[in-house]
């Protein structure tokens, strides 16, 4: 019987128990990193989300405007905290408004208010008469003129109208501004009113029927029309709307503009005044051509502080910025451009060394981190009679130092450094559409 021949096959080596100890420690210390540093990747990563999306909206605005030949632009909505702004809308504005009954083909006209039996509409009293306008169709039976457009169906009314969200649907609105005659003397509209008298107006029993109309017109100052005179030469400049059919804007979690007006931020450090409106919204809106034609407004510039609200922790806000990522949007007015500019807060960036006067002083720092060439620093030692803004010559990364322009006072060590928001701005070079 011949012997069977056997062919020894190589074995694959398996692992051992200890390699499998290995690789598993191996990736519970690559999980445990990625626990530490992504979230903190991602929660630097949201303010430079939220500029990009800022400036993605406002350019998305302008160009609106030029398609659609319409101002167009976008509104921040006063925040829940302080003026923190994380909600925004697009706004366009409508044309002007003259009321015109088409099916009885007669014009409007105003006249001075005049009270009926039932007085003024609260909370209106005698002296506020010279203010007031009564708005109705020129026939043979006067006909109030609606301002409410019908928008006021479903709200709760007394004498007058509650301030309601049906309020952001009336032809005209508190806000907008009377022209009478045309080409002649503005008066904004702070209020619109029911006629308490209207023959028409049931005011008990409650809820009075909603399709009543707004007839009357409440000014900023005496409208001048002599008692008798009818005025039928007018017209309503309406102030911008909130875009029907979008939705709101929202900025990332904790990511807020911050339009704080004291003298420790952005915009009250460099009279950067905001254009708020009557309702406490910041409107930006865009003309056709291009340039901003927000009402109020009085900068060449909007600079717009989007920061991580949440990183301000002990960190003192007498200093020009507080701790965490910044970056400036900023819209030119007279061109519509639009810009994005990181800032360096230099939170822990201290000098370890003094500066004293002279054409190019050097200065060693416990970090140069983020600092380049060309940028505008802050010399902060928290007192602002010798605070002031240099230029960075050269960096000298593995010493730690930096070299400053002309600098006019001496600071001792222990002083901060940190960006110079508005340099960034004034020498801006890269701009939107």
């Amino acid at each position: 019987m011949g012997k069977l021949d056997l062919t020894i096959v190589g074995r694959r080596r398996a692992f051992t128990l200890v390699e499998l100890l290995v690789v598993l420690a191996l990736m519970l210390v690559l999980a445990a990193l990625a626990v530490a540093f992504v979230p903190r990747m991602n929660e630097r990563a949201k303010t430079a989300r939220g500029a990009d999306q800022l400036q993605m909206w406002l350019l998305i605005a302008r160009q609106w405007a030029k398609r659609d030949n319409v101002p167009t632009g976008v509104r921040l909505q006063p925040g829940a905290v302080a003026d923190y702004r994380t909600e925004l809308q697009y706004i366009q504005q409508p044309p002007p408004y003259h009321a015109f009954d088409t099916q009885g083909s007669t014009d409007s006209q105003l006249s001075g208010f005049t009270p009926g039996p039932s007085g003024y509409p609260l909370p209106y009293s005698t002296s506020d008469g010279p203010s007031m306008l009564k708005a109705t169709y020129a026939s043979t039976l006067p006909k109030l003129v609606d301002f409410y457009g019908g928008n006021l169906r479903g709200s709760v009314v007394y004498s007058r109208p509650t301030k309601s969200a049906n309020q952001l649907l009336w032809l005209v609105q508190p806000g907008d501004y009377l022209e009478m005659p045309t080409g002649g003397p503005v008066f904004q509209i702070t209020d619109i009113v029911q006629d308490p008298s209207d023959p028409f107006l049931q005011i008990q029993p409650l809820p009075v029927p909603a399709e009543q109309p707004g007839a009357v017109l409440v000014l900023s100052r005496p409208h001048g029309l002599g008692s008798g005179i009818n005025q039928s030469d007018y017209r309503i400049i309406r102030g911008p709307r909130a875009l029907s059919g979008e939705h709101s804007l929202q900025m990332p979690k904790d990511v807020a503009i911050d339009t704080t007006m004291n003298t420790t931020t952005i915009n009250g450090i460099f009279g950067n005044i905001l254009p708020v409106n009557s309702s406490g919204a910041v409107d930006i809106l865009f003309s056709p051509r291009g340039e901003v034609i927000t009402q109020g407004l009085t900068a060449d510039k909007i600079i717009l502080w989007v920061r991580d609200v949440t990183q301000d922790g002990g960190i003192n806000l007498n200093n020009p910025l507080p701790a965490g990522d910044h970056s400036l949007i900023v819209v030119y007015t007279h061109t519509g451009l639009i810009a994005a500019h990181q800032v360096y807060t230099g939170a822990n960036t201290f000098a370890t060394s003094g500066v004293v006067p002279g054409a190019s002083t050097t200065v060693t720092l416990n970090t140069v981190s983020d600092i380049a060439v060309n940028d505008y620093l802050i010399l902060d030692p928290d007192n602002a009679a010798v605070r002031e803004t240099e230029q960075v010559i050269s960096v000298n990364a593995p010493m730690n130092q930096i070299t400053l322009g002309q600098v006019v006072s001496t600071h001792n060590a222990g002083f901060r450094v940190i960006s110079d928001p508005y340099s960034y701005v004034r020498n801006a070079k890269s701009s939107g559409m």
